[in-house]
């Protein structure tokens, strides 16, 4: 989001801060470019006459920065559903697991009820032998 041609803009005539006033690793922009506000430091006072409603990127305050308001709930609705998503695969596989376990058992059955069977034919035909046969 940051920066934009609409927010906050640095006149021509005022130079960046000193270095000692910017945060590390914060360069200065050049003159008349758009800056981003996000993490910099300013008073409440300031937050609340320059940043609450006066720019096209709204802000938060938080002890002394500034923080881009859209970005973080951009990032927490991702979070949202990214952890919606990884749920929903989580309960995938688990439906998955649980058919496979289903398919699995009723094999097993399967095959229990055709061992059955043919155990309960090989006895049939070894009665239907012992008829057949004479005594010793």
């Amino acid at each position: 989001m940051c920066p934009t041609a609409a927010t906050l803009r640095t006149p021509a005539h005022q130079p960046p801060p000193p270095a000692s006033a910017r945060p590390p690793g914060v360069e200065p922009q050049p003159p008349g470019e758009p800056r981003c506000a996000d993490g910099l430091q300013v008073s409440e006072e300031t937050y609340w006459n320059e940043y609450y409603l006066e720019s096209d990127v709204h802000y938060e305050w938080n002890n002394g920065r500034l923080r881009e308001a859209e970005l973080r709930a951009a990032a927490e609705a991702q979070g949202r559903r990214d952890a919606e998503e990884r749920a929903q695969a989580e309960a995938q596989a688990r439906r998955d697991a649980e058919r496979r376990a289903d398919a699995q058992t009723q094999r097993a059955d399967a095959e229990a009820q055709a061992r059955r069977q043919v155990e309960q034919e090989l006895a049939d035909l070894r009665v239907q032998l012992a008829q057949r046969l004479p005594p010793p």
